[in-house]
């Protein structure tokens, strides 16, 4: 009776192999360095604008009770509230009141309209903020469930950016007829108003940016619509 032959053992792979089969074959608890770390962000994100919507809605609330119940402060032009040139003033000698400088006048009952002017006076830009906010985390929660670069993402980011623009000229000049108007019910001289141009030029900045970065999305979006195709 012939000896059974002795079991062999198996030829062990060469390195080359085993990091080849290593590359190929990953160990599935094995974390991908980088994979989580933009979603968490992205979540702690869209929780933060959350909160900051919450915060401004709140302060609207407030200012609005604020106003209907207490008292305005209203700016209005220097020559409408006193006489530069009848006026004594405390300044050193040598100095003025400028006509075309503001004052800060104060109403302690205001009327309905009185009120309404003043809050309109102030709140078109609190709405345009508001609005920029929820638009970014309805885009983040998209990015939370689609991905970031896609097609719906960067026309989003451009309709954003036209809004912000076209919305931070109307904001301004809405504000600027409430002070107005207001002014010229509250002064027996006529109406003044001033504007300057840094908020306009801050809400151009912002929106020009808005649409720049969704051109950079397109763009994405295009590769990885590419690197698809290829894989």
């Amino acid at each position: 009776m012939d000896a059974p032959d002795p079991v062999r053992p198996s030829t062990p792979l060469p390195a080359a192999g085993r990091e080849e089969a290593l590359l190929i074959v990953p160990s599935p608890s094995a974390p991908v360095p980088g994979t989580s770390r933009g979603p968490t962000r992205l979540v702690l994100a869209c929780s933060v604008l959350g909160v900051e919507i919450t915060a401004v809605f709140l302060g609207v609330l407030f200012f609005l009770v604020s106003a209907l119940r207490g008292p305005v402060t209203v700016p209005v032009m220097a020559d409408l509230a006193v006489d530069p040139l009848a006026a004594g003033t405390r300044l050193e000698e040598g100095t003025r009141l400028l006509p075309e400088g503001t004052l800060e006048v104060e109403v302690p009952d205001p009327t309905l309209l009185q009120s309404l002017l003043a809050a309109l006076g102030q709140l078109p830009t609190t709405f345009l903020v508001a609005t920029l906010l929820c638009w970014l985390l309805r885009l983040g929660r998209r990015a939370l469930r689609d991905g970031a670069f896609t097609p719906q993402i960067a026309d989003s980011l451009t309709r954003l950016g036209q809004v912000v623009i076209v919305g931070g000229a109307l904001a301004q000049l809405i504000q600027f007829c409430a002070q107005a108007a207001l002014s010229d019910v509250l002064s027996t001289e006529g109406w003044s108003a001033s504007m300057t141009m840094l908020p306009l030029g801050i809400w151009i900045l912002l929106g020009t940016g808005c649409m720049v970065l969704g051109e950079i999305v397109r763009a994405g979006s295009g590769l990885k619509a590419e690197l698809d195709e290829v894989v």
